[in-house]
């Protein structure tokens, strides 16, 4: 039969959640999180290299803009994968960390610790307002759907992707290079972190 169709849900667990990667995650899982976090900044490197050949960035922009891309395409990844669902979407459990207790009793906390789109302008130019609104997308959105009924949660996270990915690449001023940021700080916080779907056991 179609290992596909054998569809085993699996909330419970008894060991203590990583805050990176959630609970009992497999080596195939952590391997995908690894491809994300370290593939994203070698290719940022490439492609910049490729398109603006003279450095146009200090030593210690690369290093932020390098930071940045591992945290947030490592964190669609990790965001995404079932050992994370089953630790951020469950019920407070005692062995939980403390911050992932707090993620779980406000699930907005998570999200409005992502200042990076203010990280962005201090380091590489820009406006603070169009920082704000970036900011203000995914979280506004978060608040939103604790309000909503749960089938919503996923198309209004969808939704607001496919508004996100044109606002930020026509609608944002974003510096040379850092085009990818926008889109996939959204799609990290909205789509791969917020939305609840069901932990599948291997």
């Amino acid at each position: 039969m179609d290992g596909n169709r054998e569809a085993r849900i699996d909330w419970r667990y008894t060991n203590k959640p990583d805050l990176m990667i959630g609970v009992d995650a497999t080596r195939a899982e952590k391997a995908i999180t690894l491809v994300a976090g370290v593939g994203a900044p070698v290719l940022l490197w490439l492609l910049i290299w490729r398109h603006f050949p003279y450095p146009t960035w200090a030593w210690w922009q690369w290093a932020v803009a390098i930071f940045i891309a591992f945290d947030i395409a490592g964190g669609v990844a990790a965001n995404g994968l079932n050992a994370q669902k089953r630790a951020t979407h469950s019920a407070v459990q005692p062995i939980d960390p403390g911050p992932l207790k707090a993620f779980k009793r406000w699930p907005w906390l998570f999200t409005a610790l992502h200042v990076h789109p203010f990280v962005v302008v201090a380091c590489f130019g820009g406006s603070w307002a169009e920082a704000a609104v970036l900011y203000l997308m995914p979280l506004t959105t978060v608040i939103a759907m604790r309000r909503l009924p749960l089938y919503l949660h996923r198309p209004l996270a969808f939704t607001v992707m496919t508004f996100a990915i044109p606002v930020a690449f026509y609608g944002l001023w974003a510096p040379v290079g850092m085009g990818w940021f926008g889109p996939l700080f959204v799609l990290k916080l909205v789509c791969c972190h917020a939305v609840r779907e069901e932990p599948y056991a291997p």
